[in-house]
């Protein structure tokens, strides 16, 4: 009998048949536009033993996942922007932000937004916010939507023999200050900041201002800042925790 007409002929047919099916099926899958169709695809592909669709879909599937993860931060940083708007973050506002890290829990795979997580997670623990940890979340927020930011590198605007600021001469509201500022993960920056004040909270001191760079209102904690000039006169900053501990 033709082999065409045998048991084996026929399954080979058949296989082939489905084959070529499944493969049509993922290339349409492919041209989908919904996201979970690209998984499909990848997965019929792959029973196909076909490596290069297989590979295809899950590229766009990797590719789809992180420009979804880079908009829900771009989404966190203009949510933080306008907590930071006012320069007062309240309770709700605290709550509105760990109901959305939440509602995204693969954001805190990402350092930066892990560690945002953790400081409103513990400021929320007793279901309250107080000024100390308000102060304190200002701070990883402001740090956290300044995330990118290119200010310069940190002690470009070291000099010979600089002036020091003169003991006494507390620093005023609308004084532009050129600092050093190192964040929590230790990345240093030099910045601009127009002074507005200084808030004590637990233990530390922050300095409240306008970063010119981002057009926006920072918190910094003044621990944490190495450097500090007063731009109008070129004054060095000796100590700048004693010097703004004045204001």
């Amino acid at each position: 009998m033709n082999e065409r007409f045998t048991l084996q002929g026929l399954l080979k047919t058949l296989w082939w048949a489905c084959a070529l099916g499944a493969l049509l099926a993922a290339f349409w899958l492919l041209a989908s536009d919904a996201p979970g169709h690209w998984v499909f695809a990848g997965l019929a592909a792959a029973a196909l033993g076909n490596p290069w669709v297989a590979t295809q879909a899950y590229a766009r599937a990797s590719g789809r996942r992180q420009k979804t993860a880079e908009a829900h931060v771009d989404r966190l940083k203009a949510m933080g922007e306008l907590m930071l708007a006012d320069d007062v973050i309240s309770p709700e506002e605290a709550e509105a932000l760990l109901a959305f890290l939440h509602t995204h829990p693969e954001l805190k795979r990402d350092p930066a937004t892990r560690e945002l997580a953790i400081a409103v997670t513990q400021a929320l623990a007793d279901h309250r916010l107080d000024a100390d940890e308000a102060a304190e979340l200002r701070t990883v927020l402001s740090e956290f939507c300044d995330l990118g930011l290119v200010c310069g590198e940190s002690g470009t605007r070291r000099g010979p023999s600089p002036a020091l600021a003169k003991a006494g001469d507390a620093p005023r509201p609308g004084e532009l200050f050129a600092i050093s500022y190192t964040d929590a993960n230790g990345d240093s920056a030099d910045r601009e900041v127009i002074f507005r004040g200084v808030s004590r909270s637990g233990g530390n001191l922050y300095l409240n201002g306008l970063c010119k760079a981002q057009q926006a209102y920072r918190t910094f904690r003044i621990d944490r800042i190495s450097l500090a000039v007063r731009t109008a006169t070129g004054e060095w900053i000796g100590d700048p925790a004693a010097f703004f501990a004045q204001a």
